[in-house]
């Protein structure tokens, strides 16, 4: 009497083991390439970031300066007015007497 080995199992066990190393290597692939993309996307984030506080940075240096401008010109006024007053005194006075004197 003569065996015969079925081989129909082992060759389906071996095909269902070959599936799932492809499948793992698949999914490996995909993780790598989701890694790289994330990698990617953070190092856009940070330059965005960094964009974004350089122009905040901008934004209130400028504002400093239009603070200080403003603080001056506050100081300023004040005496600003005053000479403007007394040019327009100035101007009232001189315009009195030559009338008066015609």
């Amino acid at each position: 009497m003569s065996s015969t080995i079925d081989q129909s199992d082992t060759l389906l066990q071996v095909g269902q083991a070959q599936a799932d190393i492809d499948s793992a290597n698949a999914r490996q692939k995909q993780s790598t390439a989701t890694l790289e993309l994330t990698i990617q996307q953070s190092k856009i984030a940070i330059l965005n970031a960094q964009a974004a506080l350089d122009s905040a940075k901008a934004n209130l240096a400028s504002a400093r300066v239009r603070l200080d401008t403003a603080r001056a010109q506050s100081k300023a006024q004040p005496e600003l007015t005053r000479a403007s007053i007394n040019t327009a005194k100035a101007a009232l006075n001189q315009a009195t007497q030559q009338r008066d004197i015609m």
